[in-house]
């Protein structure tokens, strides 16, 4: 008895809107940032975020080339994705991906439609980056805190996806 009414008191703190399910465990739509385990990173704040997804960080501290995966252009996620941390509308995005190499700045982050891909490529690269539903992350890629706050924080600063198109 005295179980079951820690429980509900534990479920009635979760905060609304933490991305968090009333069992505790991370909601599947929250957009999370991975890694490979092999890369040493677990925080990154949201500006070295943008500036790595703008391609204008290119480099890990290790000296590394970070290699940066995006979701498919007309995706939901990256929809989200590109409106919440780079604060592009679709149109804005692909102009500014287009300029980008226009202008001989280098190539554009290469996508992935599958998730599951997604999650393989980078589990093997160390160099990599990309984002994804956490209900796609799984086993072999680390979850990245943004700012210090963890994926279901309701100050995370990527959210969650309200509805996911596949």
């Amino acid at each position: 008895m005295l179980r079951a009414l820690a429980y509900i008191v534990a479920l009635s703190a979760l905060p609304a809107g933490s991305g968090a399910t009333q069992e505790g465990a991370l909601d599947p739509n929250t957009i999370v940032v991975v890694v490979s385990l092999k890369n040493p990173l677990k925080d990154i704040s949201r500006k070295d975020l943008r500036a790595i997804f703008l391609m204008r960080s290119r480099h890990w501290r290790t000296g590394r080339s970070i290699v940066v995966f995006n979701a498919a252009p007309k995706s939901a996620l990256r929809k989200h994705f590109d409106h919440t941390l780079l604060g592009f509308s679709p149109r804005q995005s692909a102009t500014y991906w287009v300029d980008f190499r226009i202008r001989g700045t280098g190539i554009a982050p290469r996508s992935v439609a599958s998730p599951r891909l997604l999650r393989r490529i980078v589990n093997k690269h160390v160099e990599a980056i990309a984002y994804m539903r956490a209900g796609d992350a799984g086993r072999g890629v680390r979850i990245l805190r943004v700012d210090g706050r963890a994926p279901g924080d309701k100050h995370y600063a990527l959210g969650r996806l309200s509805q996911v198109h596949r």
